[in-house]
C-alpha cells in the first residue's frame, strides 16, 4: 500500500495519456492519497470563526491545495451551477461541522486506509487476473457521499467521503464500499476506450451517462452490487437500501414500467429519482435503479461470468439487458 507521494500516479496518467496498457503490468496494488492532514489544518484555524470566515478560510486554506479536484469531482456533472453548487454544499457542510466530527474522522481513516489493501486483494478473488493500480482518495466530500468513482487526470480513482464513511461502524461494511467503487473503476477502464471515442479526451461522466441512458447506468450499478454480494454474501449491499426491498421486490413490474418510461427523457433530475434520491416522488422509492439492474444481473449471471458482463460495451449491455426486462414483464403479464 502506498500513501501520499504522487509520482508513480502521475506516471501512470502519462502511460494512459498516451495510450499505453498500464493494467498490463501492474497490480492492483492501492496508492491513497489523503486530504485529511489539510483539512484538520483547515479546521484547527476556522473552528471558532463565523461561517463566512470559516468559508473564506476554507478556499484558502484547503482547496487552494486541491482545487482541480473539487472543480472536477465535487461541483460539476451534475447540470447544476458549480459556484452555487459549490456554495450550497459549502455553507450546509461547514454550517454543522463541529469537533466532535473531527474526532471521528481522525479516529476512523487509520482503519479506512488499513482496510483498503484487503478489499482490494479479496476483488481478486471474483476477478482473477485483473491488473492495474487504482488510486484512492480520502477527502471531506461536503456530506455528498461514503465513496465514489470519478475519472480524474487521465483515469478512474475512488475517493472516499470521510465525514460520511466514518460513520459505518462495522469493518465489513467499510471493505463493501470500498470494493464497490473499486470494482466501478475496473469496470469504467474496460470502456475508457469506447468512451473516448464517442465523447473525447476530457470524459464528462455525466455526459456518458446521459449519451448511454439510464438502463445502462442501472446495468453497471447493478452488476456492482451483484459482484459485491458474492464477494461479501450477508454483507450491507453499497448502493441499495435495505429498507426499500420489500417495496422493490413487490413493485417491480409498475417501478420497472415508470423506468421505462423515463428512459426516453434523461436529464439530472430522471438521474437523481433513480439513483440518488427519489424521495420527492410519489411512485418510485429512492435507488430502485441499483435494483433494477441489480435483478436483471443475477438473472444474467446464470448464463454469463461477470467479468464476461463486464466487458460489454454499452450497446451490448442495453440489448440484452433490456431483452432480459422484456422477459419477465411478459412472465409477470
Amino acid at each position: 500500500m502506498r500513501t501520499r507521494n504522487l509520482a508513480p500516479f502521475l506516471f501512470l496518467i502519462i502511460l494512459w495519456s498516451s495510450g499505453q496498457n498500464i493494467s498490463a503490468s501492474e497490480d492492483l496494488e492501492p496508492f491513497i492519497v489523503s486530504f485529511m492532514p489539510d483539512f484538520y489544518n483547515f479546521w484547527e484555524k476556522a473552528k471558532d470563526e463565523t461561517l463566512e470566515e470559516k468559508i473564506s478560510l476554507w478556499n484558502r486554506l484547503f482547496e487552494s491545495k486541491h482545487q482541480d479536484f473539487y472543480q472536477e469531482i465535487i461541483y460539476m456533472g451534475t447540470g447544476q451551477d458549480p459556484a452555487k453548487l459549490k456554495a450550497s454544499r459549502l455553507k450546509d457542510f461547514l454550517a454543522t461541522l463541529t469537533d466532535e466530527d473531527i474526532q471521528r474522522m481522525k479516529g476512523k481513516e487509520p482503519i479506512v486506509q488499513e482496510l483498503i489493501s484487503p478489499a482490494v486483494e479479496d476483488l481478486q478473488k471474483i476477478l482473477p487476473g485483473e491488473k492495474g493500480p487504482i488510486c484512492h482518495y480520502i477527502i471531506p466530500s461536503l456530506n455528498t457521499t461514503s465513496g465514489s468513482a470519478r475519472p480524474f487526470q487521465g483515469d478512474m480513482v475512488v475517493y472516499y467521503g470521510l465525514e460520511v464513511l466514518s460513520c459505518f461502524k462495522k469493518p465489513e461494511d467499510i471493505k463493501a464500499i470500498i470494493a464497490h467503487e473499486s470494482f466501478h473503476v475496473l469496470h469504467f477502464r474496460r470502456l475508457f476506450p469506447y468512451y473516448r471515442k464517442k465523447y473525447g479526451e476530457n470524459i464528462s461522466l455525466m455526459a456518458a451517462f446521459q449519451g448511454e441512458g439510464l438502463l445502462f447506468f442501472s446495468f453497471m450499478e447493478g452488476l456492482t452490487v451483484y459482484a459485491i454480494e458474492k464477494l461479501y454474501p450477508g454483507v450491507f449491499r453499497p448502493g441499495l437500501i435495505e429498507k426499500n426491498v420489500p417495496l422493490y421486490e413487490k413493485n417491480f413490474i409498475p417501478y420497472t414500467r415508470e423506468f421505462l418510461k423515463d428512459l426516453q427523457n434523461f436529464n439530472y433530475s430522471t438521474y437523481h429519482k433513480y439513483f440518488i434520491d427519489g424521495t420527492k416522488d410519489p411512485v418510485i422509492p429512492e435507488k430502485f435503479g441499483y435494483w433494477l439492474g441489480y435483478r436483471i444481473t443475477k438473472s444474467l449471471a446464470d448464463k454469463h461470468t461477470i467479468q464476461e458482463m463486464m466487458n460489454w460495451m454499452p450497446e451490448k449491455g442495453v440489448e440484452v439487458m433490456r431483452n432480459e426486462i422484456d422477459e419477465i414483464l411478459k412472465q409477470e403479464h
